[in-house]
C-alpha cells in the first residue's frame, strides 16, 4: 500500500493523551493517512454514527475496566473495521484481553514509526481482502443462477490468492498448504477413494488453515510459548475456516475436513474432541499430510526433520493422533515415490 493509496484511508484515533494523539497523528499524515481523533466512547459513538472510518487506534489508559466494552461496541458499531490497541508494557494482559473481545492488534508504547506504520497497512490490508471475499458472497447470493459457476470460481481463486498471500508473509510456511494437498491426493489415492471424494480433499487441504485469517499475526508469528489465552485463540481457526468456506461451499465434506482437520485419533484433538471413526476420513488425511509436511519443512526458528524420521514419528503415532490406516497408505506412497526410506 503506497502513499499515494493511504490518502484514501480514514484512521480514528481513540485517546485522551494529547501528546500521545499528536505523536501517532504525525506519524501517520506523513505516510498520507488521513487522521481524526476522540476522547470518549461517547464523542466516537457520535462520531461513527456520521462518518466511516477505515481503522480504529484505541490506547489503554492505566484505569481499562471498560475499555472491553469500547472496544466490543466499536466492533457492534463498525463491523469489519480492525481496531488497533497501544498499550505500556505494564498493560499487555489487558491488550491481550481486547484481542479476545475483537480487536486486530496490539502495539506496546514506545513502538517506532516502522511499527506502527506497518501495523496499520498490515490491518487494512487484511480488511481489503475479507471486504473483497464479503463482495464476492454477497454476488454469489443474488446473481442469478446461471451466474453461480462464473462467480464460484471467482471466490475460488480469490480465496487461494488469499492462501498464497498470507504465507507470503511468514518465509517460513510459503506453499505449505498447496503441499498438504498434494501430499492429501496421494494419500487420498493410496485408499482408492473415489476421484469426487479425492477432488474435495485436495481443495480441502489446500484451504485447511484459511481460518488463521482471523487469527491476529503477532501469535501465529510468535515463536515463543504461548498463554492460555492465545492457545484458544488459535484453536479457533478451523471454526472460523468453515465460518468463512461456508456461504460458497455447499458440499459438507469439504467443510467437515476443514473443522476436523485438528482432531486426535485417541480424542484429544480440537476443535470437538472427535475419536476414531468419528472424524471424517478426509480430515484424517489431511492430519497426516500436514504433520508430515511440517516436520519436513525448515522453519526460520528450527531445522527441519528428516523424511525418514518423520515417517518414524507418523508411525510412533498411529492411534494417538494419526489413524493407522492412513499413515500406513502414506507410508505406501512415499516408499514408491522413496524407495530408500
Amino acid at each position: 500500500m503506497s502513499r499515494t493509496e493511504n490518502k484514501n484511508s480514514i484512521v480514528l484515533i481513540f485517546d485522551d493523551d494529547e501528546a500521545s494523539v499528536v505523536f501517532v497523528k504525525r506519524l501517520l499524515s506523513e505516510h498520507g493517512f488521513r487522521c481524526r481523533n476522540v476522547v470518549d466512547a461517547a464523542e466516537a459513538k457520535a462520531f461513527l454514527q456520521h462518518h466511516s472510518v477505515d481503522m480504529v487506534m484505541v490506547n489503554i489508559p492505566s484505569d481499562d475496566s471498560s475499555l472491553r466494552d469500547v472496544v466490543d461496541g466499536l466492533g457492534r458499531q463498525c463491523p469489519g473495521v480492525p481496531v488497533i490497541v497501544t498499550a505500556a508494557k505494564e498493560n499487555q494482559k489487558a491488550a491481550l484481553r481486547c484481542l479476545q473481545d475483537g480487536a486486530y492488534d496490539f502495539l506496546l508504547k514506545p513502538f517506532t514509526e516502522d511499527e506502527l506504520v506497518f501495523c496499520t497497512r498490515r490491518a487494512l490490508e487484511r480488511r481489503t481482502l475479507l471486504n473483497e471475499v464479503n463482495r464476492l458472497q454477497r454476488n454469489l447470493k443474488e446473481d442469478l443462477q446461471e451466474q453461480a459457476g462464473r462467480i464460484k470460481a471467482s471466490v475460488f481463486n480469490t480465496i487461494r490468492t488469499m492462501v498464497f498471500a498470507l504465507e507470503a508473509k511468514d518465509a517460513g510456511t510459503s506453499g505449505h498448504s498447496q503441499k498438504v494437498a498434494d501430499i492429501s491426493v496421494e494419500i487420498a489415492k493410496e485408499m482408492h477413494l473415489p476421484p469426487e471424494s479425492i477432488d474435495n480433499i485436495a481443495l480441502a487441504g489446500l484451504i485447511h488453515d484459511i481460518g488463521k485469517i482471523g487469527i491476529t499475526e503477532s501469535i501465529l508469528n510468535n515463536r515463543e510459548a504461548l498463554t492460555e489465552e492465545e492457545k484458544q485463540q488459535v484453536q479457533q481457526h478451523p471454526d472460523i475456516g468453515v465460518r468463512i468456506m461456508g456461504p460458497v461451499i455447499d458440499d459438507e465434506e469439504i467443510l467437515l475436513s476443514i473443522r476436523h482437520h485438528h482432531e486426535c485419533f485417541d480424542g484429544s484433538g480440537y476443535p470437538d474432541r472427535l475419536k476414531g471413526y468419528q472424524i471424517p476420513l478426509g480430515a484424517r488425511i489431511i492430519t497426516v499430510a500436514d504433520a508430515f509436511e511440517a516436520m519436513t519443512a525448515e522453519r526460520p526458528y528450527r531445522q527441519a526433520v528428516s523424511r525418514e524420521d518423520a515417517c518414524r514419528e507418523l508411525i510412533r503415532c498411529k492411534l494417538t493422533q494419526f489413524d493407522p490406516e492412513v499413515v500406513d497408505a502414506f507410508l505406501r506412497y512415499i516408499k514408491t515415490k522413496e524407495p530408500t526410506l
